[in-house]
């Protein structure tokens, strides 16, 4: 096979590279971990070809059948991904193709046929202008012939090409114009295929994971064993993205494997290549060298410019990972002279003008096609509007009664269903305001409760203890000697001292000694929002508010519940923020809401707002008040927490 004369007019640069890749083509080496992986690359290209297409070739006699045999011979070399023999046996076909004189039809056809195949080629090089190119001038051959089949198959390539150059929607334009066209299976499944490819290189892995798997399924039902490979190539990808290295290694060395044993030139590159920058993420840069210097003997023999760069950057990044800079310069110098090599292969300006009068193309003839549908739209609605006008110029007596009684049905339709959804937004809005009202019955209920319990509290405080403390006064007063009065005063201060302890006990409600505070908070809060009322709460930090001593929580839960209250039921508030901080030696609790608000100094304080101040001042806090009318209300609340 024929080297590119890129290469032989390279500096020492490149002499040093071949060395160590013949260093490593014959390695073998072994991961430091469960798997042994035998690496080899393939010192000369072990070229299979068809020697029977090859005989046909020599006996055929004719340009056409000479064509034919040759169009066979491009298509083999194409599915070994042999790419000097593609451009070989493709270039050859197309100058075959011209040679046809007596069918106009045929060569057409054939020549839309090669310059497929050269895209193809020219494609797998690299060279994406230049494939563009050829696709454009297939597409006009395609075309004259109006061959749907070869049309779409052009079309499919320029999709392929707008999404190497990372134009998806472009892409996915052509795609679903090529799926609204065919029948055939294969071709299908090609295309979603394709899209799966969008998806992964757009993150999207989960959908990407599952195109791949129907697509998979079908290959290996139909025995398409080299698509199978490229499938578990992505496979492989996306194993890496989801940090699955392992499962990702296995993929691509089974590809590499399967590749190099059925002599798929080109997957078994990639797998190579893949391996290799999987070594370096596992930061076995060893095995990754030798890995990757393989590729890149294998792509210099194959003359692949496209995958050389590709295994040259991921060696320059080696190379610095480790500061191994002469070789990462040597390297990036080779990948540079590439770039421009394939630069001067491809005149953009030129390609870039046949994309433009394409996509002038595409657009006037889309439009040509909306302005015959227009046409014949306009001309069936004329037709049918003589029809019309003959119907009722003949029947209008008849149907104009008719309409009448139709149109006040029609009405009265309307009307019932206006009357109808006025019905259901009313009971919707009286169901909303009734279940709205219980909650704050059941809040009210709650608040009342605990007052009652305080009363019922005091009360016996006031009973129990006074009368114990009343009892003990009148006997220190006729206190004697005598052993025995000393020991029932003892006796009544211990059962004293007990009622104390068991009435502060009872005190604090069971809900907030058994459950964390700021859960129970969000508990409360939750049950209080409605699609009407949304409630937000913040709490920091959870595990120091969780552990505040209980009066605080059940004065602060109190707190909260009668602000709740007030918002929903007189601020009409539909959005409530509440932020419980904990600063320094203070609790702080901010309160905002963005109901009716009030002018402070034209309001009377309610009792709900007293009985709060009233709180906070007793555990020696403040309380900040900021309310405007149709600017809700902001309420700041500090108290030491010690």
């Amino acid at each position: 096979m024929k080297k590119s004369k890129f290469f032989y007019a390279k500096t020492k640069k490149n002499i040093s590279l071949l060395v160590v890749f013949l260093f490593f083509s014959g390695i073998i080496f072994s991961q430091k971990k469960e798997e042994t992986i035998s690496m080899k690359g393939f010192s000369t290209i072990p070229v299979r070809t068809n020697l029977k297409l090859i005989q046909d070739y020599k006996r055929a006699l004719s340009p056409i059948e000479k064509a034919k045999t040759l169009e066979q011979l491009a298509y083999f070399h194409n599915n070994t991904g042999n790419l000097d023999s593609l451009m070989f046996y493709s270039d050859l076909f197309y100058l075959k193709s011209l040679n046809i004189q007596k069918s106009t039809l045929l060569k057409n056809e054939f020549l839309s046929k090669s310059l497929y195949l050269k895209a193809l080629e020219t494609r797998k090089r690299g060279l994406i202008d230049k494939a563009f190119a050829y696709h454009l001038k297939g597409l006009k051959f395609a075309k004259s012939l109006k061959d749907t089949s070869l049309i779409d198959l052009h079309k499919f390539g320029i999709g392929v090409i707008y999404f190497y150059k990372k134009e998806y929607q472009e892409a996915l334009k052509h795609y679903d114009l090529c799926l609204n066209n065919t029948n055939d299976s294969i071709f299908i499944n090609d295309i979603i295929k394709r899209k799966a490819d969008i998806l992964l290189e757009k993150k999207k892995l989960r959908l990407a994971k599952n195109k791949y798997k129907e697509v998979l399924s079908f290959y290996k039902k139909n025995g398409l064993l080299k698509k199978e490979l490229e499938i578990k190539l992505k496979q492989g990808k996306i194993q890496e993205l989801e940090n699955n290295n392992k499962k990702a290694f296995k993929l691509y060395n089974s590809v590499r494997e399967e590749a190099e044993k059925n002599q798929f030139y080109d997957l078994y590159f990639i797998a190579q290549n893949n391996i290799g920058r999987l070594f370096f993420m596992l930061k076995e840069y060893d095995n990754a060298l030798a890995t990757l210097n393989v590729a890149y003997g294998n792509s210099m023999v194959w003359n692949n410019v496209h995958y050389q760069k590709e295994v040259l950057n991921n060696l320059r990044i080696v190379y610095l990972k480790t500061k191994n800079y002469k070789n990462a310069y040597d390297v990036l110098y080779i990948h540079t002279n590439l770039s421009n090599w394939m630069l001067q292969k491809q005149n953009k300006k030129e390609i870039k003008e046949l994309e433009i009068q394409y996509k002038t193309l595409e657009k006037e003839k889309k439009i040509l096609e909306l302005n015959t549908q227009k046409n014949l739209k306009e001309k069936e609605l004329y037709r049918q509007k003589n029809i019309k006008k003959n119907i009722l110029i003949g029947f209008i007596l008849f149907l104009i009664p008719l309409l009448a009684l139709l149109y006040l049905y029609y009405q009265k339709l309307q009307t019932q269903s206006k009357l109808n959804k006025i019905q259901e937004e009313v009971n919707n809005q009286k169901i909303t305001s009734l279940i709205k009202e219980q909650e704050l019955e059941i809040v009210k209920a709650n608040v009342k409760g605990q007052d009652e319990e305080r009363k019922r509290l005091a009360q016996e405080l006031h009973d129990s203890i006074g009368g114990s403390l009343a009892a003990i006064k009148l006997q220190l007063s006729n206190i004697s000697n005598d052993d025995v009065s000393i020991k029932n005063i003892s006796k009544q201060i211990d059962d004293t001292y007990n009622q104390v302890r068991s009435i502060s006990h009872n005190l604090i409600p069971k809900k907030i000694k058994d459950k964390a505070f700021v859960e129970l908070i969000e508990k409360y809060l939750k049950n209080m929002s409605t699609n009407e009322t949304s409630i937000k709460f913040q709490a920091y930090p959870k595990q120091e508010i969780n552990h505040l001593n209980d009066t605080l929580k059940v004065a602060l839960f109190a707190i909260i519940q009668e602000l709740l209250t007030n918002a929903i039921k007189h601020a009409k508030a539909s959005e409530i923020n509440i932020y419980l901080n904990k600063h320094g030696k203070n609790i702080n609790l901010i309160f905002e809401d963005n109901g009716v608000g009030f002018k402070k100094e034209l309001s009377n304080k309610g009792i709900g707002l007293s009985n709060i101040e009233n709180r906070v001042k007793s555990l020696l806090g403040t309380v900040q008040i900021d309310s405007h009318p149709k600017s809700g209300t902001v309420i700041i609340i500090d108290i030491p927490f010690k």
